[in-house]
């Protein structure tokens, strides 16, 4: 096999699991735009003033910062993914799940600069443990596909759980599809586990 069929070979599987994760880039930022529990202002606001309250470190503001770069809904925001990334990152830091969920998109979705897988799931987690339902169904599909952290269908399913008890209509599905498919050694860990949380 030579380098060239390798290369491409790993090119097509990490294409497949980024796809089979419901990752495509080619949905870009509405992919990451805030969904309803998400909200931003539908009044006009003082960009400048949440400029200054951003970059004196309030995460809210540096959140909707991001909201606003990626999404470019803000006419006096320019769309850039670079500061879009800069400003979740921020609010992400300071434990904004919704900033840490979009974080985890953007470094799944390569808008701007290569995949990363493995910060995606690291952002992703930090989102899932705080409560937030497309996190967790993500961190689900990142352990079910092996996305940045080690395949693993007790994880898969714990985190499938999480947001199928939560309402995540998919999770639920992908929840009892992965079940029927692990054995009852699995489905021990994962039910102990479960209990756990």
């Amino acid at each position: 096999m030579t380098l060239a069929t390798i290369v491409r070979s790993r090119a097509l599987i990490l294409a497949v699991q980024v796809l089979a994760c419901g990752l495509i880039t080619a949905l870009g930022a509405a992919a990451i735009a805030p969904a309803p529990q998400e909200p931003v202002a539908s009044a006009p606001e003082d960009i400048g003033e949440l400029k200054a309250r951003a970059e004196q470190g309030d995460p809210e503001a540096q959140y909707r910062l991001g909201v606003y770069c990626l999404t470019g809904i803000n006419r006096e925001v320019p769309r850039d993914y670079e500061d879009a990334a800069r400003w979740y990152r921020l609010a992400a830091e300071q434990g904004v799940s919704d900033a840490q969920y979009n974080l985890g998109q953007l470094h799944s979705l390569a808008l701007d600069a290569p995949p990363d897988p493995h910060r995606a799931a690291r952002w992703m987690r930090l989102a899932a443990e705080q409560g937030h339902l497309r996190a967790q169904y993500r961190m689900g599909n990142f352990y079910r596909i092996g996305i940045g952290v080690t395949r693993d269908n007790v994880s898969a399913l714990v985190w499938l759980s999480l947001a199928a008890a939560g309402g995540h209509e998919k999770a639920n599905r992908e929840r009892k599809n992965l079940a029927d498919r692990m054995t009852p050694e699995e489905l021990a860990q994962a039910d102990l586990r479960l209990r756990e949380h």
